[in-house]
């Protein structure tokens, strides 16, 4: 890409492991712990879609609110980026540890969040 552009992919990466830091998204994302439960649960929940798992009862309404957005396809291939990155560094800057820790075959329910 021209000019230093990134792809979405480049960008959650990024994002996700903290070398990203300008903007106000990176901004809000920094050491915020267990603030972005959520977030973390979104991206855990896309690559549970992108491998096939049925979803948890928050993970349906995650990707629910993801795909006003987004297509499927581009839902999984931020699930797999997020997959991928918890794979090479296995702590995130930007997701809580109780949630890259999971394995994708274990969903993250309501129940998780208390």
């Amino acid at each position: 890409m021209a000019g230093g552009d990134t792809t979405p992919q480049e960008r959650l990466e990024g994002l996700l492991t903290g070398t990203r830091r300008e903007g106000r998204v990176a901004q809000a994302l920094a050491g915020a712990g267990k603030r972005n439960a959520l977030i973390g649960a979104a991206l855990h929940a896309a690559d549970r879609l992108r491998r096939g798992h049925a979803a948890t009862d928050l993970e349906r309404e995650l990707l629910q609110a993801l795909r006003a957005a987004m297509t499927d396809a581009e839902i999984k291939e931020f699930g797999r980026v997020y997959r991928e990155t918890v794979d090479k560094l296995g702590r995130l800057d930007a997701v809580p540890e109780v949630i890259t820790s999971r394995p994708v075959d274990s969903g993250y329910s309501v129940a998780n969040l208390n």
